[in-house]
């Protein structure tokens, strides 16, 4: 095999060995990405007079930019999903749905997790804010009409899970 044949192998090798490596990288921020964003959701349960409702696994946004982008973009949301915000401190909280594709109840949660409030389907694709006259800490967000289905209502404690355990807070 001549000099030039063994080059051109070389090259043709490196160029195999530099897409494979960045192949693989992707691969790997990919995972970490799906994963990490997997692990932030918790299992919750809301409760009324030792009734306990369906479990719902509910992304958490709980930093600035998480609580920004909500779920905008999203075109489906899987029954008994949702997202809870996070806030640091009870205030009246608004949203909009700038960018909401799916129709959603909100459920507003004061800092001992009680409901206390509920904006029920509330309109896709519109920047018009949204809230309660009552302050919160938490807010969660399901499909339009779940909270009904699920019977939640004003007053009822929601539960955060661990396991079979109670957690009283994040």
């Amino acid at each position: 095999m001549g000099t030039n044949q063994r080059d051109k192998k070389r090259k043709l090798i490196g160029k195999w060995v530099t897409a494979c490596f960045f192949t693989l990288l992707f691969a790997g921020l990919v995972y970490a990405l799906v994963s990490k964003d997997s692990s932030r959701t918790i299992t919750a349960r809301f409760e009324r007079d030792g009734h306990v409702g369906k479990a719902l696994v509910l992304e958490l946004a709980d930093t600035p930019q998480k609580r920004e982008l909500g779920l905008m973009y999203r075109k489906q949301l899987a029954p008994n999903h949702g997202m809870i915000f996070v806030f640091p401190e009870e205030a009246v909280q608004s949203f909009w749905m700038k960018n909401t594709y799916i129709s959603l109840d909100m459920i507003f949660l004061n800092k001992d997790l009680k409901v206390v409030g509920i904006l029920e389907s509330v309109p896709i694709l519109n920047s018009e804010m949204r809230k309660i006259e009552k302050v919160s800490q938490y807010v969660v967000e399901i499909n339009a009409l779940e909270a009904e289905k699920l019977q939640i209502a004003e007053g009822d404690q929601l539960n955060i899970l661990r396991g079979k355990e109670k957690l009283v807070k994040f």
